[in-house]
């Protein structure tokens, strides 16, 4: 079908197309529930067209059948651009040798014009990023709680201990204690500056932001719809605090929808169809609008033609027959035994690179509490300083007095990410 979806009246033609193709009465749709997934950009045309039909007699004409879900993909986007706002954006902490942006000169070198451009780096590359400098972090915390409570000076040595299982549950406690924002975090950081120790505060600001974006990537990929709603509250603060003030209302939304709006039954219809399984597997998740994406990709790049052959009715043409193509290219693939088959990436070998940026950091004691201090690099005279996103965020939400319209014509964050490619639908 011709329907631009960028439109009120493409939206329209889509609903009633899907409609028209289920053969559904009028009467029918007074009781079906047909759930959409999609980003911030659909969901405003579908409330705004709600919002225009609300006088209208039928179910069918007022899209009461129609129930929104939050597409968990673009939401995962959303939510690394967010990291990247907090610790590359702000230039002044491009010169911090403990900052992020020093952890990717050494993580990805090649790519630091992309990490410093306007809008930030693709979804793939902040991904990894936000991976690995964790990773880095919390082997270091580790380290640090080995050397506390085993009186191991490396990780190799703390494991030839042979250390149980309750042994590491209890460090872990620990590590969450010292390395992580307490519940009076707000009050340490209004001390004066003698007892304060702002590279710590900081260390464990990126600790939580970079956990958190972690738990929501594992959760995803688990099918772990739960652990993904404990999540909606701390996202929800964050995306205000930086800026992101259509996330975070969408979001209050839709759990405030799930909570105490749709009746039990239609709650678990929409949890349960919150993700997919395409290969069955226990880490096989994905979310609903990432299928909605690897198909335009598969429709609009990998089997649209070339050259003057790229014709918007051979694309027409050919996207009904996507599952006959890649049948026949994945046969063509088997019997002639090509190699390269797939355009998701292994996984890097970082083992050595982690390494060489822990020795570059280790003259530097970052998770342990040393009173006045307020750079690692004493000699810029200036101090460093993160924003507590959580917590600022929540600050935001408690004084406004109404929450951003959710109808609004300007869809600037729905498309913020840029063009969606292949490497990053591969990212899990």
């Amino acid at each position: 079908m011709h329907a631009d979806e960028s439109t009120y009246d493409g939206t329209w033609e889509v609903f009633v197309n899907v409609a028209k193709q289920r053969d559904w009465t009028d009467e029918e749709l007074t009781w079906f529930i047909e759930l959409v997934h999609g980003d911030l950009a659909t969901k405003e045309r579908y409330e705004g067209l709600r919002r225009m039909r609300v006088i209208e007699k039928t179910a069918k004409n007022r899209l009461d059948f129609v129930v929104f879900v939050l597409g968990l993909f673009h939401l995962k986007m959303a939510a690394a651009n967010a990291y990247w706002r907090i610790h590359v954006e702000p230039k002044s902490d491009r010169d911090e040798p403990v900052g992020l942006f020093e952890y990717i000169n050494y993580l990805r070198p090649k790519a630091t014009a992309e990490f410093a451009a306007k809008n930030g780096p693709g979804f793939r590359s902040m991904h990894e990023t936000i991976y690995h400098a964790t990773w880095t972090d919390v082997l270091e915390c580790w380290r640090v709680e080995a050397k506390k409570s085993r009186g191991v000076d490396t990780l190799e040595a703390f494991a030839q201990s042979n250390p149980t299982w309750d042994d590491i549950m209890s460090m872990s406690t620990s590590m969450v204690d010292n390395c992580l924002p307490p519940q009076d975090f707000g009050d340490e950081r209004e001390r004066d500056k003698a007892r304060r120790d702002t590279v710590f505060e900081n260390m464990r600001l990126r600790n939580q932001h970079g956990l958190l974006y972690l738990e929501l990537a594992r959760a995803m990929n688990y099918g772990d719809v739960g652990r993904i709603l404990e999540l909606f509250p701390y996202y929800i603060a964050i995306f205000t605090a930086v800026g992101k003030d259509k996330y975070a209302t969408h979001m209050i939304k839709f759990y405030t929808d799930l909570n105490h709006v749709y009746p039990p039954r239609l709650r678990e219809v929409v949890l349960r169809n919150w993700l997919c399984n395409p290969k069955g597997t226990p880490d096989g998740f994905r979310a609903m609008d990432w299928l909605q994406e690897l198909n335009n990709l598969y429709t609009k790049v990998v089997f649209a033609g070339h050259g003057p052959n790229r014709t918007k009715n051979l694309v027409f043409k050919r996207s009904v027959l996507l599952q006959v193509y890649r049948s026949l290219q994945q046969t063509i693939e088997e019997n002639f035994y090509l190699t390269r088959r797939t355009v998701r990436h292994s996984k890097p070998k970082m083992t050595k690179i982690l390494q060489r940026l822990q020795d570059q950091l280790a003259n530097v004691d970052r998770f342990t509490f040393h009173a006045g201090r307020s750079t690692s690099t004493p000699a810029a005279g200036r101090s460093w300083i993160i924003r507590d996103a959580v917590n600022e965020g929540f600050g935001l939400l408690v004084k406004k007095k109404t929450l951003y319209n959710v109808v609004d014509d300007n869809t600037g964050e729905a498309g913020e990410a840029g063009e969606i490619t292949g490497e990053d639908l591969g990212v899990v």
